[in-house]
């Protein structure tokens, strides 16, 4: 298993780094609830229906919370919270609900403190990255594909085959 990418260049006009390359992440397919219900059923006693029952029951439960100024972190995983975006107003007294553009809800992955002091991240320990071999937008042979998004084009540089460092 590897994290792919595909490297990029920089074409903003104005962008100090115009002409440089960059690595992109490259998503393979997407996974959904029903998908994990699966490969949950498989790995316990549990059946599918009641995993996507549960899911679906975590996903109305966190919303809930969320919408209610409160924080949820699921132990292992991570921290999700609400996050806006807002207008400045000249006074305190000017500023009002009209000035939340919008809401986001953010996450913050899991973050484990080594007696040593160092931090690594759930979901991230372990990683590996490789090339990716296809085409942006190409089809693997293992299911649908998109890619990262910006405002870069695709390296028509050759592919590697070897995996890369562990992140």
């Amino acid at each position: 298993m590897s994290v792919y990418y595909r490297i990029t260049q920089d074409n903003r006009k104005n962008s100090v780094h115009k002409g440089e390359y960059y690595g992109r992440a490259v998503y393979v397919g997407t996974v959904n609830e029903y998908d994990l219900a699966k490969a949950i059923e498989a790995k316990c006693t549990v059946h599918r229906a009641d995993v996507v029952a549960v899911i679906i029951a975590l996903i109305d439960e966190m919303t809930r919370a969320l919408q209610s100024s409160q924080r949820v972190k699921l132990t292992g995983f991570g921290t999700f919270k609400m996050g806006m975006s807002t207008r400045p107003a000249k006074t305190i007294e000017k500023f009002t609900a009209d000035n939340i553009r919008k809401l986001r809800v953010l996450f913050q992955p899991e973050t484990k403190i080594a007696q040593d002091g160092s931090r690594t991240r759930t979901m991230i320990t372990g990683a590996r990255v490789k090339e990716w071999g296809g085409l942006a937008y190409s089809k693997p042979a293992t299911g649908s594909s998109g890619s990262g998004s910006g405002s870069t084009s695709s390296s028509s540089r050759p592919a590697t085959t070897g995996d890369g460092e562990g992140v």
